[in-house]
């Protein structure tokens, strides 16, 4: 083969090695922004987690607190359905002469 071809074919190969490197850089740099947009996501995500286990757990002890207000509000409704039954017996009605 005479000197001129193979240096064609060196030069040649040169330029595929050089081509497939440019596409390997691009698939390389193409892969980290991925990435990097995954970890961007990832991020934000354990953000909106944990401000939806701080609205859970504020949204659970509200419940509570409620619960014991509607807990009081019935017990108190009781206390006085019970004074106005016992002060319209006809007993006590009779001693206060009403």
């Amino acid at each position: 083969m005479p000197e001129d071809a193979h240096t064609a074919l060196y030069v040649d190969a040169q330029r595929r090695i050089e081509a497939q490197l440019a596409e390997l850089t691009q698939a390389v740099t193409t892969l980290v922004r991925v990435e990097e947009r995954q970890a961007q996501q990832q991020r934000r995500l354990d953000v909106i987690e944990a401000q939806a286990a701080e609205q859970a757990k504020a949204t659970s002890a509200l419940k509570a607190e409620l619960s014991a207000w509607v807990n009081r509000g019935i017990g108190l409704w009781g206390a006085v359905m019970a004074l106005w039954a016992f002060l319209n017996s006809p007993a006590i009605r009779q001693l206060i002469g009403s």
